[in-house]
């Protein structure tokens, strides 16, 4: 999967809306995806300033987006969540 396609995929985002209702009860800061997107183009402006090359880039972007995931839903399973980086 590409990074465009995760940040559009319905399962991936579920889990951010519902954790992110849980963790602002928790009083988290935001783990919203919007943060999740500000932390993925980061990373990748990150890697373009030392001229890393567009694939290396692009698993940042996909990084960034996912470092939270694990946060917003801890009755799933970790290998639930990252199966669909992989397909």
């Amino acid at each position: 999967m590409k990074y465009e396609d995760i940040i559009r995929h319905e399962e991936i985002l579920e889990y951010y809306r519902r954790g992110c209702t849980i963790l602002d009860a928790l009083g988290y800061t935001d783990h919203s995806v919007a943060h999740t997107k500000l932390v993925a183009e980061r990373a990748a402006d990150i890697l373009r300033s030392f001229e890393y090359g567009q694939n290396l880039i692009e698993l940042a972007r996909i990084a960034g987006f996912m470092h939270d995931i694990r946060k917003c839903d801890q009755q799933t399973s970790s290998c639930g969540v990252w199966r669909f980086a992989c397909q």
